[in-house]
């Protein structure tokens, strides 16, 4: 007889751990989810990825871990061309401004010819090519940025007074 009751406590015990891995696959951990009842494995959301809270029980309760895809980031990627970029697991992520445009620290992006300062001693910025501004430089400064002064003499003794226009790199 003792041998009979331990056999119906194993019974019963195999049983009841059945029964609790079901239960803990149907509470899985941040990052998994249990879409089937009675599974003892869970779902991993993937790379990137994961759950508010632990017992998910759908791929849609999955989020993700990027902060520039789920917009957790300060990057003002609509405005101007920002960019943010996502480095390692997401939860990093840069600022960033296509050519043309400067990094603000409020994490904007301003176009160049919107800094009063770019084009310098007077010069105007030019927009007629809006990814590679110009600056339109008075009669006595040329450069990149207006800053080289050009009204001393040449090599051949003439003087350098033509309003120059040259290319930002």
């Amino acid at each position: 007889m003792e041998s009979c009751h331990m056999l119906l406590l194993t019974q019963e015990t195999a049983l009841l751990v059945k029964c609790l891995m079901a239960r803990i696959a149907s509470h899985a951990q941040r990052g998994q989810y249990q879409d089937e009842k009675y599974q003892t494995e869970c779902k991993s959301c993937g790379s990137k990825m994961t759950t508010p809270k632990s017992g998910a029980k759908s791929k849609e309760e999955c989020k993700s871990t990027d902060a520039c895809v789920n917009g957790k980031d300060n990057c003002a990627t609509t405005a101007n061309g920002g960019t943010c970029t996502s480095v390692g697991n997401g939860t990093v992520f840069t600022c960033g401004c296509r050519a043309a445009y400067e990094l603000q620290p409020d994490k904007s992006c301003r176009h160049k010819c919107d800094n009063p300062e770019f084009c310098l001693n007077g010069g105007t910025c030019s927009w007629d090519n809006v990814e590679n501004p110009t600056c339109v430089c008075t009669d006595k400064y040329e450069g990149e940025r207006c800053d080289i002064r050009s009204d001393a003499t040449n090599d051949h003794g003439n003087l350098n007074f033509n309003p120059r226009r040259t290319t930002i790199r």
